[in-house]
């Protein structure tokens, strides 16, 4: 970012930018998804408690490596792994990967045995939802 866009502030006030910047994108996952990720919920039933709380801890699992492996040797993928090309590269190939497995999973038909995609669909809540004035404009 600082390729980029260069503002002339300290290293500790970037380094809290960096962070900072990305709080309004997982702020906006916690309360989008909270229904979804509160155990504690009063309205889901015990079998719906205990799919969050499996939920979690996959998270807490599927996060432990890249702790592990990542905190010693972060300076090194900062300096090494950092550039450009590298982030670029790597959003391309991982890009590619995802459309390619998601492809196939979809033609095998394993999605459905995992979750229905028009179920998320028809219980996520639109961003912007129509009203019967908006559908009007938008036919005519």
């Amino acid at each position: 970012l600082n390729q980029f866009l260069t503002m002339n502030v300290s290293e500790d006030f970037w380094n809290m930018f960096l962070v900072v910047i990305q709080l309004g994108a997982i702020l906006a996952v916690c309360v989008i998804f909270f229904h979804r990720l509160n155990p504690f919920s009063p309205s889901k039933d015990r079998g719906e408690k205990r799919d969050t709380w499996l939920l979690w801890a996959k998270t807490v699992v599927a996060c432990l490596p890249a702790a592990v492996i990542g905190i010693p040797i972060d300076d090194w993928m900062e300096a090494n792994l950092g550039s450009p090309f590298v982030i670029a590269a790597a959003l391309i190939v991982y890009g590619i990967a995802f459309i390619v497995i998601e492809t196939d999973i979809l033609s095998k038909g394993i999605w459905s045995k995992r979750i229905s995609i028009s179920r998320m669909e028809s219980t996520a809540t639109p961003a912007f939802p129509t009203s019967p004035t908006t559908r009007s404009l938008s036919e005519s």
